[in-house]
Order: structure tokens, then sequence, then C-alpha cells
């Protein structure tokens, strides 16, 4: 279900994209030509008429001026910034391209399909093209969002001292993430209703900014204890769940960057904040099952 979401979602932008690009391609593709009076030749012709080491047909990729050897302006040609791995369109120093920029990654295939045709609506196998265009990007951002938990402390034998131990340790973890998860809730429906348009996204930012950094402190200390060995599958999806919840809200935060993760990753939030109170009650269910002691700790309360 979240794959068929953000797929759709990725749908809805391409299509913006590809118009988008589509109107800027062509209007380039004009403007190149109407201040050329003496060239005649086509942007599809491999021809470098700036002499930036960018043929024709690259400077339509990256979406650089054919007749500027400098399309950004920072003294760098064109040529050689895409050959260190520069944006050619962003000036220095913070022009670095990002392979993980699923946006990027984006505009660039679409921009190249426009070129070469495959994504001319005209052309037979457009939905094809367009289809493998949304799953490439789309693998992409699910991996993107796909955080691995490479180190966990190892599992110690479960005796009821060990059990109680972990209880009491995890305990004001637990109620941490729940307080986080309350107050999240509370806090996105008054921004929302107290921002105005022109703030509204400086506030998302930097509220999903501070929550990354609230689930990546709580996911630090959940994995440092060691819990028993019939604890562990709890254990590992309490701090899998933190380590999902901490790479969402970074992607939310980095909007402006990167929308298109972004949006993937609002599509994902809802499900993760959803399985918070499910891994609580797992935890007291199973303080129950072990007749754990309870005291000083939240499934006391």
């Amino acid at each position: 279900m979240d794959r068929f979401k953000i797929m759709s979602g990725l749908m809805a932008l391409v299509a913006v994209f590809l118009v988008f690009f589509g109107v800027n391609y062509f209007k380039n593709s004009f403007d190149a030509k109407k201040n050329s009076d003496q060239k005649s030749l086509s942007l599809k012709t491999d021809n470098d008429w700036d002499k930036d080491g960018l043929l024709n047909s690259d400077e339509s990729f990256w979406g650089t001026d054919p007749n500027n050897s400098d399309t950004d302006g920072d003294k760098y040609l064109d040529g050689e910034e895409v050959a260190a791995g520069h944006d050619p369109t962003i000036p220095a120093p913070n022009d670095l391209i990002e392979n993980n920029n699923a946006t990027s990654k984006l505009s660039g295939l679409a921009l190249a399909g426009l070129y070469e045709g495959s994504l001319n609506p005209q052309n037979p196998n457009y939905n094809e093209s367009l289809s493998t265009l949304v799953s490439s990007v789309t693998e992409d951002v699910v991996s993107k969002l796909n955080n691995e938990i490479k180190t966990r402390p190892k599992p110690v034998s479960p005796t009821k001292q060990n059990q109680n131990e972990y209880v009491k340790n995890i305990s004001p973890i637990i109620e941490e993430l729940f307080s986080i998860y309350v107050s999240e809730l509370k806090s996105l429906n008054n921004i929302y209703a107290t921002s105005n348009e022109n703030e509204i996204e400086d506030s998302i930012t930097l509220f999903f900014k501070n929550q990354s950094d609230k689930y990546n402190r709580l996911f630090g200390k959940a994995v440092n204890i060691a819990p028993p060995k019939n604890w562990e599958s709890n254990h590992v999806g309490l701090i899998k769940l933190m380590k999902d919840l901490y790479g969402v809200h970074v992607a939310i935060s980095q909007n402006s960057r990167d929308p298109i993760t972004a949006l993937a990753a609002m599509n994902q939030l809802d499900g993760l904040l959803n399985i918070i109170p499910e891994i609580i009650t797992a935890y007291a269910d199973k303080v129950e099952i072990e007749k754990i002691e309870t005291r000083s700790t939240i499934f006391s309360k």
C-alpha cells in the first residue's frame, strides 16, 4: 500500500515535471536558435556551440544554456563541473550532485526522456517508458527510507532478574516515545491552524527537523540496552521504528531539496505513528505474560 501511494504521488509529480521541463526544453531550444542566427544546427546535433565540454544534447540533459559556457556564472565551465560531479546550474561551492536525491534523478531522467523521445506522449511506448521511469525512482525512494539496523546489542539470558532490569531500563524510553508521539499530533494541528501561508513551510521544516533529533536521541539510548533473549523481537521492533521515524522526519524536513522523497516520507509517516501505540501495547502484554515487576515503570500506570 505504501509503495502504491508513493507511485501514485510520483505519477502526479512526473506529470508536473514533464509539463515544466517540456515547456522549458522547447523554450530553450527556440531561444538558442533565435540567438544563433549564424548557426543552423539543431540542438539534437552533437556539437558544442559554447565550447564548454558539453555537447548540445548533454546541455539539454543538464538544463544548461548551449550558448553559455558557464550557465551558473561561477567561473567554471559547465563541462568541467559535470566531470567533477558538480551541478552546472548551481553556483559553487554548494553544488555537488547528490546521487540519492530522487527529485534530481527524476528531473534528469525526464529531461533525457523528453530529449530522445520516449517520454513524448505521441510515442507508442510512452506509457511503458513513464512506468519504467516512475518504478526506477520509486525503488530508490523506498530503499532510501528503509533504515537497516546494522548494529544492536547481543541479547542476554532471559532470567527473571534480567527481564526486570530490561523493563526498568526501557520503560523511560517508551514513555518518552509516547510523549513525543502525542505532542507531534497536537503540534501538527497547531502549525496548520496558526501559521499563515508564508510561514507554514518554514514552520514545518523546523518542526520535523526537531522531531528527527528527538527520535534519533531515543534510538541512541535504546540501541545500547541489551534485551533478554525472549524480548529480542520486541526490542528490535522498537529500535527499528525509532530509526524509521528519524529517517522519515529528516526527509520531510528536507522537502525544499528533495520534494519527491519528502512526499514518500509523508505517505509513510501516518503508518509509522500508528505503530507506536501498537508497540507499547505489545510491551504491556509481554510484561503481563512474563509477570514482570512494574513499579516505577510506565506499565504500572
